[in-house]
């Protein structure tokens, strides 16, 4: 009898040992980085090191933002080791231990490019169709209402290249084809300078190194003169008053 009791004994102290083992956590796996270290971290590395480490539930949640230098960097790292949510750990260590199948979370930032960027040539765009501006398209000569925009911003950075200080209107433009080879005019009697009262008159020529061209394009200046002065003249626009007057669009 005393050795059934003996025998019994021995298999509930090795089941009791065999329980205790299972469930005392030394299946947690070490945590590969500390949240520390992981606010400098790219989120592909993290997620990679985590399966490396034998973590199998991993989610990446991105947060949108502006800044390109911060695309793909880590945000925060969350970790639920069961349902309640004490259990819930955003401060860790490369010390700390955890069950393999802890729920593990990460957001980073994603980069998106500003709205303005995208809106901007539409801007542009709806600003020359107002009532004000039907003037310029109606002379536009085949340009559309973005390259009219364009054709009006190149004037004004040529003018202030010699002008500090002048004012240019919203609207009442000429802009349109100055001949067949590509160059194009803008006109414009509304300039104010410093130095004088009366408003004066802008003519410019220039040819875009391509015919789609923005603000970015390359462009030869050929003629600009604001008032009774001409700051560049290079004899393509030798007959630039002629060629208006004769026109007809323009009366000076």
């Amino acid at each position: 009898m005393k050795n059934i009791q003996t025998h019994v004994c021995i298999i509930v102290l090795v089941m009791i040992f065999m329980i205790v083992g299972c469930g005392s956590g030394s299946s947690d796996i070490q945590f590969p980085f500390s949240s520390t270290d992981s606010y400098s971290m790219k989120y592909t590395d993290a997620v990679e090191q985590l399966r490396e480490a034998g973590f199998t539930n991993i989610e990446t949640i991105s947060k949108a933002t502006d800044k390109e230098d911060k695309d793909g960097i880590i945000v925060s790292v969350m970790l639920q080791t069961g349902t309640d949510i004490t259990r819930t750990h955003t401060s860790f260590t490369k010390t700390s231990k955890f069950p393999p199948d802890s729920e593990i979370t990460i957001t980073y930032y994603k980069y998106e490019a500003p709205a303005l960027e995208a809106e901007e040539p539409q801007t542009l765009a709806s600003e020359s169709s107002s009532e004000e501006d039907t003037e310029e398209a109606a002379d536009s000569n085949s340009l559309s209402s973005l390259q009219i925009e364009y054709a009006k911003a190149i004037a004004q950075r040529e003018c202030d290249k010699y002008l500090s200080g002048a004012k240019y209107p919203k609207s009442g433009y000429n802009v349109g084809r100055f001949d067949d080879k590509g160059s194009i005019y803008v006109y414009t009697d509304q300039v104010e300078l410093k130095t004088l009262d009366e408003k004066q008159m802008l003519f410019f020529v220039f040819t875009p190194a391509s015919e789609d061209f923005d603000l970015m394009t390359n462009v030869t200046v050929h003629y600009l003169s604001v008032g009774d002065k001409a700051y560049v003249d290079d004899g393509y626009s030798a007959d630039f008053f002629q060629h208006f007057k004769s026109d007809g669009r323009l009366s000076f």
